[in-house]
């Protein structure tokens, strides 16, 4: 969080889950270039919600992979909600955006951004 001082809540979350455990103390999950802005440093791309002890320490287009620690409680399958660093270019990977109001699902967003033609 760049302001901590201050009450905001995330607006934006991406969802990943667990897709492998490739050493005994990194976990993989389904968050690469094409799901998460790759902008900046690898570190602070992102920031779990649920797991704020996980560090980046590399990154491919389909795939995140976190270092955990030895003896880490993660398994394949388990999901992670993540804050991304910098949410304008990581909606803009997306064609739309569920809402969520109380903890349901309230509707859906099309992110108009990507809708758009180049002409020449």
């Amino acid at each position: 969080m760049i302001l901590p001082e201050q009450a905001f809540l995330p607006a934006a979350l991406v969802v990943a889950r667990v897709i492998s455990l490739p050493e005994p103390s990194k976990i993989c999950v389904d968050l690469g270039h094409k799901s998460i802005a790759s902008e900046g440093e690898l570190v602070g791309r992102v920031t779990f919600l649920n797991a704020p002890e996980l560090k980046a320490v590399g990154q491919s287009e389909e795939h995140l992979v976190l270092e955990a620690g030895e003896g880490h409680s993660y398994n394949v399958g388990d999901v992670l909600y993540g804050i991304p660093n910098h949410v304008c270019p990581t909606v803009a990977l997306y064609e739309r955006a569920y809402t969520i109001e109380g903890g349901a699902t309230t509707g859906e967003w099309l992110t108009v951004s990507r809708d758009r033609v180049i002409s020449v």
